[in-house]
């Protein structure tokens, strides 16, 4: 097993991607269910019927993660909680089929990686729907924090996630995110560091 830091890091601050296939790349945009692991996404047919492909986080380039994946289509019953899940990241209108992308492999900065290296289930996912509801109590007291921590003018925040490293946030600007200076393995502390944030 390599040092998980660098593929977790990659894996979970970032939700858009460029999947390298046979045929091209594709830009998309990607979320975890993390009760389940399931990687979900919209691909165009030949990107969709493609079988396997690297997923490059952020983007195709040495120091980015370059995860292995099997692509598998799915209708959107099947896709159930995950696409659900992508649509509160990345809202609703976006064209293409349904598919999860299943880590075989990967690579960053050199470093070969087992799929154990990519989790994409994490500690705080039972714990996540309590947590965002307290992040979203106030949400001008979340949108004043979250521009001033960002330097941004960021509207209609949400947040839609939350893990170990930080906060998942939805607004009319795209996806954004506020890391912990610390790490969150526990929901007690994910909570107090959420209070700590909204001050």
């Amino acid at each position: 097993m390599a040092d998980l830091e660098l593929p977790v890091a990659a894996l979970w601050n970032h939700r858009r991607g460029e999947l390298l296939c046979e045929d091209g790349s594709y830009k998309l945009m990607f979320a975890i269910e993390p009760r389940s692991g399931i990687m979900v996404t919209m691909l165009p047919g030949p990107a969709a019927t493609a079988q396997e492909g690297t997923l490059c986080i952020p983007e195709d380039g040495y120091d980015s993660l370059q995860m292995q994946v099997l692509i598998v289509p799915f209708n959107e019953d099947e896709a159930g909680a995950a696409a659900d899940r992508f649509t509160a990241y990345h809202g609703t209108g976006h064209r293409g089929m349904w598919c999860r992308l299943e880590p075989i492999g990967g690579k960053i900065a050199g470093v070969v990686l087992d799929p154990s290296d990519m989790p994409l289930v994490h500690p705080l996912a039972e714990s996540e729907g309590r947590l965002l509801k307290l992040l979203n109590a106030d949400r001008a007291r979340l949108s004043a924090v979250v521009n001033a921590r960002l330097g941004a003018e960021l509207h209609e925040i949400l947040a839609v996630g939350i893990d170990p490293r930080g906060i998942d946030l939805r607004c009319r600007e795209g996806v954004r995110r506020v890391t912990f200076v610390k790490f969150a393995e526990d929901p007690a502390v994910a909570e107090g560091r959420i209070r700590d944030l909204l001050g």
